[in-house]
């Protein structure tokens, strides 16, 4: 009789019960303090620290940073990724950049490779 070998590793990624989560936390925290939360961050947290590959989507003059999203974020609907470079960038290029910190549910970091 053949059996199989059981995958004891971890899993990465978002569980259902990750999400469950991070929702009753954000739940109890609107009904403790009586604020609306616009964003739960419990994405990003993880990827501090990790270098991401970002596609530039443009600058902000007003702030005078890069911005872009990883490959898993959609164009005005996720998070950005706000990114400090000594080099110009253009839109569309891919970087590397090193996660450093959560802002209001995006990511920040500096370029490491372009």
């Amino acid at each position: 009789m053949e059996t199989k070998e059981k995958n004891t590793g971890m899993r990465k990624g978002f569980t259902t019960g990750t999400c469950a989560a991070a929702a009753s936390r954000a739940a109890a925290f609107m009904l403790i303090t009586g604020q609306d939360l616009d964003r739960i961050d419990l994405k990003w947290k993880a990827a501090e620290g990790k270098i991401m590959d970002v596609v530039v989507d443009g600058y902000d003059e007003e702030i005078e940073q890069y911005f872009g999203r990883t490959y898993a974020d959609s164009p005005d609907i996720d998070g950005r990724v706000w990114l400090a470079s000594d080099e110009d960038l253009s839109e569309g290029t891919f970087v590397k950049v090193q996660i450093d910190g959560v802002v209001e549910g995006d990511l920040s970091g500096f370029v490491v490779e372009v």
